[in-house]
């Protein structure tokens, strides 16, 4: 184990590789963003715009969907909350999908590009900041960590799996053709609240699975449904507005199921 110094906050932190410069994702988006070109006015006044209005109920619940994946939301200079996003290079297809249908909190469709320590690229896409957005974390959030609580699980729909399932879900083909939820952000007691609520709201059975770190000893969990729930799980998502669109943007996420 190796105690370095963030790049961005200089606190102390523990890694086990020497290439690490940040202690967490905020401070990895915090670097990109202070680093990345300013807004002209006339952005700055599309932004505020954007901000007079209420988001969507369509658009909540893609927001709630990503941010149990990968999403997260930043708190900016007015108090206000962004949401930011980060896909890989195969993914960007599906970051641009959801910057499309998230257009009422994103200014344009690009998505700029980051090289991390090891040199794979990824892409970035910020919203702006949004009083709305602060709500969302006020529920999702205690003590600037994610969480899951029953007042966040009774706010997912089939929308909202549909997105936690692309930004977090897989199909293990080597496993009976079954969908793994990578919850491994949340503690035990967390994931046998995800559990108990895919069993109470759709009648959904599934696994809690115990995985071994990559670069530690600590155990993490994810949720795991057999074939048979996979296929009732997947004909929920199926019903959705937005399942073509996901199926054509990330096909290898429903293989053998979709074509």
């Amino acid at each position: 184990m190796i105690i370095k110094i963030c790049s961005v906050c200089k606190t102390e932190f523990k890694v086990t590789r020497s290439d690490k410069k940040f202690c967490s994702k905020t401070c990895v988006y915090k670097q990109y963003n202070d680093t990345r070109p300013r807004k002209t006015r006339k952005s700055y006044i599309k932004a505020d715009l954007l901000r007079e209005k209420h988001i969507p109920q369509n658009q909540l619940e893609i927001i709630y969907g990503t941010l149990l994946g990968d999403g997260c939301l930043i708190l900016q200079t007015n108090n206000f909350h962004r949401l930011s996003l980060c896909h890989c290079e195969k993914q960007y297809n599906y970051l641009k999908m959801k910057r499309d249908i998230l257009n009422s909190i994103f200014l344009d469709n690009t998505c700029p590009s980051f090289k991390t320590s090891l040199g794979s690229i990824q892409y970035h896409a910020h919203s702006v900041s949004h009083k709305d957005l602060t709500n969302v974390y006020g529920i999702f959030y205690r003590d600037r960590r994610k969480l899951i609580s029953r007042k966040v699980l009774e706010l997912i729909t089939p929308t909202s799996l549909l997105f936690w399932f692309l930004d977090d879900g897989s199909m293990i083909k080597g496993s009976g053709n079954a969908i793994i939820l990578c919850t491994d952000s949340f503690t035990l007691a967390e994931n046998k609240s995800i559990k108990k609520w895919f069993w109470q709201k759709y009648q959904l059975n599934c696994n809690i699975m115990p995985v071994r770190g990559g670069y530690s000893d600590k155990t993490y969990y994810r949720i795991r449904f057999n074939k048979e729930n996979t296929i009732r799980f997947l004909n929920i998502l199926s019903k959705t507005e937005f399942f073509q669109r996901a199926l054509q943007t990330m096909p290898y996420k429903f293989l053998p199921y979709y074509n």
